[in-house]
């Protein structure tokens, strides 16, 4: 479960704080926009000091890049999110 200070304006992270859903309970789709938006939200939203994480949320947060885009050869690609073909 996320514990919450204040937060304004990061849809995706509201609902899961609304529904007490961790990080890990994400229930969006793997890889989808909105899963990695989730994650940048609350990477952001942790290192401002405006949410508290279960330990297993901060070590993805802390661990991971998940949230994050890399730079491929010319593409924009999500960081730390195996694709599977």
């Amino acid at each position: 479960m996320i514990k919450i200070k204040d937060i304004i304006g990061l849809p995706s992270l509201q609902y899961h704080v609304d529904n007490n859903l961790s990080l890990h309970e994400n229930v969006y789709r793997y890889s989808s926009e909105s899963y990695i938006q989730l994650f940048a939200e609350a990477r952001d939203a942790w290192r401002d000091g405006i949410i508290e994480l279960e330990v297993e949320d901060a070590n993805l947060i802390e661990t991971t890049d998940i949230g994050l885009y890399g730079d491929y050869n010319g593409q924009r690609v999500p960081l730390d999110l195996p694709m599977l073909e």
